[in-house]
């Protein structure tokens, strides 16, 4: 009889501690709360983050990465190709490098089912190409996720200008919108110096407190001790930045985000062609492509305007410093090459139409002579 209430008790103990739990997780994680963030991360978290903080470049890709699917996405110079890069760069090789974010990157499982490597395996090919002169055409793929036109001005300057690239392809604009939402008189400052602010290496998850984040109490604990500098409302299942929200705002409203000198994107992006037309690299600018269908409202609401308006700057941009621009047509792009629940990134089939569409430009770039040769 005794060891019968010691059981019952130990059942209604082991229920109100459940009951109780439950309760807290309804209060305190909820929706908007940041530690649901971080009892996401802690269930699904990689043992090897995407990204990783470096000084001055503020973050790159992890050369160590290697994908849940057991892919290794990442070369030693933190760029998603298949290959190391040679330095100096050999005589008989033309080297296209392609800047922007993670729509660059490209949100698809291998590396050579991203654009710029079906680029590369083209230009290579012999039947398909028959004058390409012998020179080995390498399509190096130097997309970055959530990277602003701040991070590829940088990253250009600091890195991989020593790469010694002929041609550059400029794929960006929707990273930027983030800093011209559609709020009234709510716009960045040009120079982008808050936009991001990028958390030291995550935290690596080890089995105790991937056991933990079961519990809401215990990994509100956890969460109040191992994991506190992620308290914050930016923290995502990716907790790697923080966007600040120390904007400009101008008594005007937002007509001012259509004025060149307040727009950060057109800044930076004009910067960034500027120093590589000095360099004399070719460029080629690409306009970004979304599907509001596919496009979470969230997204939609905050993003949408701003993508529009850089797409025009990236129009601008080519037209002011006489270089071509690849728009890619929305009616070229349908709901289903879109990934779902996203409208942003494009699946296997949307980066093959992405290379169709780039590839006539880059042909006529690469056999078009340069009155200096190719560097």
């Amino acid at each position: 009889m005794r060891y019968i209430k010691i059981f019952f008790l130990l059942c209604f103990l082991i229920l109100m501690l459940l009951l109780a739990d439950l309760t807290f997780g309804i209060v305190m994680f909820t929706e908007d709360k940041p530690y649901r963030y971080v009892q996401q991360y802690l269930r699904s978290s990689n043992p090897q983050p995407l990204y990783i903080s470096q000084p001055f470049l503020n973050y790159i890709n992890n050369p160590a990465y290697t994908d849940n699917s057991g892919h290794h996405q990442i070369n030693t110079w933190g760029l998603r190709h298949p290959r190391d890069i040679i330095i100096p760069k050999p005589p008989n090789v033309t080297r296209v490098l392609f800047l922007g974010g993670s729509t660059t990157f490209g949100e698809v499982e291998k590396t050579e089912h991203t654009f710029p490597f079906l680029l590369e395996r083209r230009f290579n090919d012999t039947v398909r190409n028959p004058n390409k002169h012998n020179r080995n055409i390498e399509c190096i793929n130097a997309g970055l996720g959530a990277a602003t036109s701040a991070e590829l001005l940088v990253h250009y300057l600091l890195k991989y200008k020593y790469l010694h690239p002929d041609v550059v392809v400029i794929h960006a604009g929707i990273n930027d919108a983030f800093t011209t939402v559609s709020l009234p008189g709510y716009i960045y400052q040009p120079d982008y110096h808050t936009a991001k602010v990028v958390f030291k290496n995550p935290l690596p998850v080890n089995n105790t407190s991937r056991i933990f984040s079961y519990s809401n109490i215990l990994t509100f604990m956890l969460t109040k001790t191992r994991y506190k500098e992620y308290l914050n409302n930016s923290f995502t299942e990716n907790p790697f930045f923080s966007y600040h929200d120390d904007h400009v705002w101008y008594p005007g409203g937002n007509e001012e985000k259509f004025k060149p000198t307040a727009n950060g994107y057109y800044n930076n992006l004009t910067e960034l062609v500027k120093i590589l037309q000095s360099h004399g690299c070719k460029i080629l600018l690409v306009t970004e492509v979304v599907d509001t269908i596919q496009m979470p409202a969230t997204f939609k609401n905050l993003l949408y305007e701003g993508i529009l308006i850089n797409n025009e700057y990236t129009i601008r941009v080519g037209n002011e410093r006489s270089v071509p621009v690849c728009i890619l047509p929305k009616s070229s792009f349908p709901d289903s090459l879109f990934i779902p629940n996203d409208g942003i990134h494009v699946n296997e089939i949307g980066e093959k139409v992405k290379a169709d569409l780039i590839e006539p430009y880059l042909h006529q770039i690469l056999h078009k002579p340069v009155a200096n040769g190719l560097h």
